[in-house]
């Protein structure tokens, strides 16, 4: 059999994983979908590892996995057993619009993704298409310079990937996941209360209630991640081995704070008075990102100093930003009760 299609492919709203860039893939062309997005995935999360050795943050959005969205139709198979099928597997489900999230493949194997040629490793990708004029599948995932983008691989490569994390005992699978056919609409008492949550975690990342934990939830993400910077600048953790994308998810988190926020202005009749504040905050966040890069392509441990002050600064401005916002719904709230209730107000 013989054919070719190509789902419709727009950036996702989250890359900071590849499992949540394949649920946004799959909500990304529905009307009301990301009201999900804005709904639940409020927070962000970091691991604690570092302070013990390890070079890692991990830093993510909680609740925009695959699984975290009732919206979304998923279906997972094991290529241990499927693998002799996946070809026919993979077309009989790209036709019916599933996007598929692909997670241990070796990346040894694979022409433009990192690692190709120089190592193996367990590298996860998403399936977008296929085109058996050529014989390659178009897959979304981070490229050899670790820039999210599509890639036309060879079927055989992507094949031999797969046979070559099974035979090493990865536990290789795919899960399709499409969009369901409804409507999502906001909920603007859980997005709040997460957003309140937000904010309540606690700051102190060395206190009693968060050493507990081996990750950190929360606005406090941000002072772990400031600490992280600190002990790369002096060396603790040798830069050689830093963590090329720990402000991903802080970017993304911040683009779709803003997108929350100017739509609680327009449902609230705001203005701008929020999201004018907000906007700085996105903008500040790229620009991290970018010295992050240069500090660590350069070696430069006194910009990683500079970052630390500036990511402490904007975690202020945030907190007080959205502190405000907060305030803004409870005095609405108590003054639309007192217009409903004006004998009890008095």
């Amino acid at each position: 059999m013989t054919g070719a299609i190509q789902l419709p492919y727009k950036t996702p709203w989250f890359t900071f994983s590849l499992e949540s860039a394949a649920a946004c893939l799959a909500m990304r062309g529905h009307p009301t979908a990301y009201h999900a997005v804005l709904n639940q995935c409020v927070t962000l999360s970091c691991a604690k590892r570092f302070l013990d050795g390890c070079a890692g943050t991990h830093t993510g959005i909680p609740h925009a996995r695959i699984g975290d969205f009732s919206c979304l139709e998923q279906y997972t198979v094991s290529f241990r057993f499927g693998l002799p099928y996946c070809r026919e597997i993979i077309r009989e489900l790209l036709h019916k619009g599933f996007y598929i999230y692909c997670n241990g493949v070796d990346g040894y194997d694979l022409p433009g993704m990192s690692g190709y040629g120089l190592r193996h490793g367990h590298n996860d990708g998403i399936l977008c298409g296929y085109d058996d004029n050529d014989g390659t599948y178009s897959i979304a995932a981070y490229d050899s310079t670790r820039c999210f983008r599509q890639i036309w691989l060879p079927q055989e490569c992507f094949e031999e990937g797969l046979r070559s994390c099974l035979a090493h005992g990865a536990y290789s699978t795919m899960t399709a996941c499409r969009m369901r056919d409804l409507r999502v609409r906001l909920n603007e008492g859980q997005m709040l209360r997460y957003l309140s949550l937000y904010l309540e975690a606690d700051t102190d990342v060395f206190s009693p209630l968060q050493s507990e934990r081996s990750t950190v939830e929360g606005i406090a993400v941000q002072e772990l991640l400031a600490l992280y910077f600190g002990r790369l600048a002096c060396g603790e953790i040798p830069l050689s081995r830093a963590d090329r994308q720990a402000l991903r998810a802080v970017w993304e988190h911040r683009k779709c704070m803003l997108d929350r926020l100017e739509l609680l202005e327009r449902r609230h009749g705001w203005g701008s008075a929020f999201s004018s504040r907000y906007r700085p905050l996105v903008d500040a966040a790229y620009r991290d990102r970018m010295l992050y890069a240069v500090s660590c392509r350069s070696r430069r441990p006194d910009l990683l100093e500079v970052l630390q002050g500036a990511l402490r600064a904007e975690k202020a401005a945030e907190r007080t930003i959205l502190s405000d916002l907060l305030c803004t719904v409870e005095k609405d709230e108590r003054d639309l009760g007192r217009c409903r209730n004006p004998q009890g107000a008095s």
